[in-house]
Order: structure tokens, then sequence, then C-alpha cells
């Protein structure tokens, strides 16, 4: 065989994978940068607890989301995404770029994270999951990391979730959650990039 012939065979068979490709492709459900909006980034609103903030600066100079602990509130600060239809998946596949000055406590009660709140028809929750999660931070780097928004260090991360039985909508959270108590965690972090696509199922 030629390598004239190889070379179109080789081009159809890309063709023919490519075309599959996109008719069995990822579908974007949400996509976030968090650069745009009046008071609060479109498409998200904060639950009224002090520690929230819409940062000027993101991961590639556009603007972030921030939460952080504010003397051990008795509510989670949180930002709160609009409901997403879930289009019948299965599965979704979460990914998101995440930034953190100093955190204290340990990784079983720690819980500055993105959660996932799976609803269903009637709007009621029929699943949580903790879906990003930021750890806390080297012993050596507690009271060392920089924390001005334009000099943090972002760090990508990605989970694959099942989509429990009967949810047809979902919310994401980015919050700060005390897990076993106030004075097992503290510390602040930042969320940019925030991706939620279909995935097929295991």
């Amino acid at each position: 065989m030629s390598f004239r012939i190889q070379v179109i065979l080789m081009l159809i068979l890309t063709a023919v994978i490519m075309s599959f490709a996109g008719v069995s492709g990822a579908e974007t459900l949400l996509s976030c940068r968090f650069d745009a909006g009046k008071s609060t980034p479109d498409g998200w609103h904060d639950n009224g607890v002090e520690g929230t903030r819409w940062e000027k600066s993101g991961r590639l100079g556009g603007r972030s989301i921030y939460v952080g602990n504010v003397g051990h509130p008795k509510d989670a600060p949180t930002w709160i995404s609009s409901s997403v239809d879930l289009k019948g998946c299965r599965s979704l596949q979460v990914s998101g770029w995440l930034a953190s000055g100093a955190v204290w406590g340990s990784d079983d009660t720690y819980g500055l994270e993105v959660r996932s709140v799976f609803k269903d028809g009637s709007g009621k929750a029929v699943g949580y999951k903790r879906t990003l999660k930021v750890l806390p931070s080297p012993l050596g780097e507690r009271r060392t990391r920089n924390t001005e928004s334009s000099k943090l260090r972002w760090e990508y991360q990605s989970a694959l979730l099942d989509v429990p039985e009967g949810a047809v909508t979902a919310e994401f959270e980015f919050r700060h959650s005390m897990g076993g108590g106030a004075s097992l965690s503290s510390g602040e972090a930042w969320l940019d990039d925030l991706m939620i696509t279909s995935a097929e199922g295991p």
C-alpha cells in the first residue's frame, strides 16, 4: 500500500472518529468564568453570611469568587449557582480551578469545597455530594502563604459524579463548612473557571 493511500485512509478514519465523538460528546451544562454581573456574578448569589466576596482578579486576570470564615459563623458562607437542568444525565464531570490561603484543620472535618446539591422535579433535595475540596495547607505554609488574589497558586481539580435516582436539576455551592466544629477548621479559598458537563456512566 502506497504512503499516499495510507495517509488518505488515516484521514478518513480520523473523520469517522471525530463524527462519533461529536454525536456522543459531553454536553456543557454550566460554564462559569465569574467575570460578568452587577453586584454578584451572573447566575450566582450568596447566602448572606459574612465571608463571601466577588474578587476583582482571577486565575487568568478576570474575576473569581471567594469564601472564608469570619469569626467562626454558625452558618457556612456560601456561593450558590442557579438551578441547572441535568437533561437526563446519569453522570456529571465537574472541574474547576481552586486556590487557597492558609488552611487549618483535618482532612476528615474540613469543608472548604464545591458541593453538588441534586433535586427532584418538586425542588426537594435528593442528594448531596462533596465535589471539589481544598485540603489543609502543609504545616510550613500556614503562616506564609500569599493571599493576594492576583498572586495565588491555582490548582486544577476534576471529579466524576453519579447522578442520584430521581434528580432532574442540580445546584452547585462553593462553601466554607465548619465540618466537625468551628474550632477544627479555618481558612479561605478562591474558585474560578468552573465547568459542569454531562458524562457517560461507568
